[in-house]
């Protein structure tokens, strides 16, 4: 018998969905844990299409502050100069869940953090510190609401940790899900900070290499990545030159700036040295890292809200001190009021201190306060970098001299927060000063009708180029198509049309039922790595167990074919 035209349109029509979407989905879904080269290249080509807005403001900024301020040795500009610039704040878990902190004056709020430790089981812990609490939520909101973006900063220090980490392509993979899922599901942010502090030696290679994964995951859903960098890297552990195709910031930890000997007093973060304790300082730190390879308008530099007590120690011979402990800036405020103490400014090293006498010892306290922070800012707008960062939010505690240090030198900069488009950047977020207005994600202000035209056009056009959008659709269409093939069964002349015939349609019939079990098995693949479920054993047990059973399935139902065919009855 012939098998009529309508069921060989329907067979053709599906196999050629099947066949399709298999091939998508394998091509976009499979490569996850091993990508080829050819589809490495081709999606680095269509992000690097997508430029960051972080590199097309930064360059803008760039070029209209060295319009207004060329870039100087020392300022010579008056008092009231002001530089536009990103401000980058962390707020520490440990502060609980702030509302008071003066939005309007951050790009960006970084949570930290994300903490990535071996627990007793020497398996990856990942511990969010309060990341998913419904204060943390209540202040993100409103951060958001005055147009801040969302960061969460990853930190590892365990050795061990990072070490499995950076040399395992599984625990690689497992990290990065984890940390897509973190960032995605537990709260929405719009980037990761990554603040890896105990690198292994040897490896630079590997730490590129997983920067570069993890921006490849973050890029195409419209997140950044970010990367903290010590004040010195003699070891070269940051392969920068290399990392800044996948970095879109790097922010330089300027409070690690002195490494004193243990026994000499000195400043945590001095623009200059003046060669009174050593050769580090802000200044020779910012300079290496442009010479290594940091583009200017992606180097943020981290400024201390904290400072640092020296314990005088006359026991010994000649005048030694001991490092005793960091105190809050806030804290050092009222300590200097309460000890009547009379603080002193270097005007070398930018920084202030003050000595005072305790129980019978004496101290001496170098911390950075409005004048010495002012003095940095301005020198950082100078130089034309992205921007300045602050360690950490909170510890003014509510005192509002910094910000208005702040305020006088820097017109911050503000970029879209919002995450309505999760393939990238608003183009409407833009600099507070120079005449480029500030897009605010959470402002009243309506947008203009062809603004919100072009923002609707702009989002149909990417997702017909995101080939994940057309596989899902080409997926479903093959999916009714295979559920119409299964249907149709229930009716005795389609079956009888399909099986009693001879054995090649039956195997034709049977080979829907293959495809159809490898695309389930591609849209579980799919949705786990859009999802950032972590790959582990059990997941691939369960793919293994399914489709041990679709096999089973096929060697019974051809046993019953072949056993009752003969009969001229239906298995």
């Amino acid at each position: 018998m012939k098998i009529p035209n309508n069921y060989l349109r329907v067979i053709y029509v599906s196999v050629f969905y099947i066949l399709a979407s298999t091939l998508n989905i394998s091509a976009q879904t499979v490569n996850v844990e091993k990508k080829t080269q050819a589809s490495v290249g081709a999606e680095k080509q269509s992000v690097q299409k997508k430029e960051s807005l972080f590199s097309k403001l930064a360059k803008k900024i760039s070029g209209e502050s060295k319009k207004l301020h060329p870039p100087k040795a020392d300022s010579t500009h008056g008092k009231d100069a002001k530089y536009a610039m990103q401000v980058y704040g962390w707020h520490p878990s440990w502060s609980g869940a702030n509302l008071e902190y003066n939005y309007n004056l951050l790009t960006t709020l970084s949570y930290f953090s994300c903490s990535i430790v071996f627990n007793s089981q020497k398996s990856l812990e990942y511990i969010t510190l309060g990341w998913d609490d419904p204060g943390t939520t209540l202040m993100l909101n409103r951060a958001r609401a005055d147009g801040c973006r969302i960061d969460l900063t990853v930190n590892c220090q365990d050795p061990e940790a990072l070490d499995s980490i950076l040399n395992s392509q599984e625990q690689r993979l497992n990290c990065i899900n984890m940390l897509l899922h973190i960032v995605s599901f537990d709260q929405k942010a719009d980037g990761i900070t990554l603040s890896f502090d105990a690198i292994p030696e040897g490896n630079e290679i590997q730490l590129t290499q997983f920067v570069k994964e993890l921006y490849d995951s973050l890029s195409i859903r419209g997140k950044t990545v970010s990367l903290t960098i010590p004040a010195e890297d003699p070891s070269k552990t940051y392969q920068v030159k290399d990392l800044s195709a996948y970095v879109h910031q790097f922010i330089l930890m300027g409070y690690s700036s002195y490494n004193a000997p243990k026994d000499t007093p000195a400043p945590i973060a001095p623009l200059s040295n003046g060669f009174q304790w050593d050769t580090h300082d802000i200044k020779h730190s910012v300079g290496s890292y442009l010479d290594a390879g940091i583009p200017k308008n992606k180097l943020i530099l981290a400024l201390p809200y904290y400072g640092a007590v020296w314990q005088k120690d006359s026991s010994k011979a000649g005048v030694k001190y001991r490092f005793k402990n960091h105190l809050r800036y806030n804290k050092i405020a009222n300590h200097i009021k309460e000890q009547q103490a009379s603080s002193q400014y270097d005007s070398v090293a930018h920084t202030n201190y003050y000595s005072y006498s305790e129980n019978g010892k004496n101290y001496v306290c170098f911390y950075d306060n409005e004048r010495s922070l002012s003095h940095k800012y301005e020198w950082a707008g100078q130089q034309g970098l992205a921007g300045v960062g602050i360690w950490a939010l909170g510890y003014d505690d509510g005192r509002e001299e910094l910000w208005k240090s702040m305020d006088k030198k820097i017109n911050v900069i503000k970029l879209d927060s919002s995450l309505k488009d999760t393939l990238g950047f608003s183009d409407n977020a833009s600099a507070a000063a120079n005449g480029i207005s500030i897009s605010s994600a959470g402002g009243d202000s309506a947008k203009p009708a062809d603004e919100e035209q072009q923002a609707i056009s702009s989002k149909i056009k990417a997702i017909i180029k995101n080939p994940k959008v057309l596989a899902a659709i080409i997926l479903t269409l093959a999916l009714f198509s295979i559920a119409g093939i299964v249907f149709s069964t229930a009716f005795a002349s389609v079956r009888e049309k399909l099986f009693i015939t001879d054995l090649s349609t039956y195997l034709l019939a049977h080979l829907f039922l293959i495809l159809g079990f490898l695309a389930f098995f591609f849209i579980a693949r799919f949705i786990q790595n859009e999802q950032g479920i972590p790959t582990n054993n059990l997941t691939h047990w369960i793919i293994a167990i399914f489709l041990g059973i679709g096999i089973v399935i096929q060697m019974l139902s051809y046993h019953l074919f072949l056993t009752h065919m003969p009969k001229g009855k239906l298995p």
